[in-house]
């Protein structure tokens, strides 16, 4: 377990990075198949995940400046 923490918290920045852009990825592909018309309710989770993404970054950035 402690090397599985070890291995998230030293790559954590590109991990959360390569999932904001799958994310992106996944919003574009909805956007291009639906077109705008498509429902809200399709764009809300990939939006939650990024967020979520984004505090991981920020909690990853804060912890390397703690050390």
């Amino acid at each position: 377990m402690q090397k599985f923490l070890l291995f998230l918290n030293k790559y954590a920045v590109p991990f959360n990075s390569f999932f904001i852009a799958f994310w992106l990825y996944m919003i574009y592909t909805n956007y291009v198949n639906n077109g705008p018309d498509g429902t809200v309710k399709s764009y809300i989770i990939p939006v939650l995940f990024i967020i979520i993404c984004l505090l991981n970054i920020s909690a990853a950035l804060k912890k390397k400046k703690k050390n």
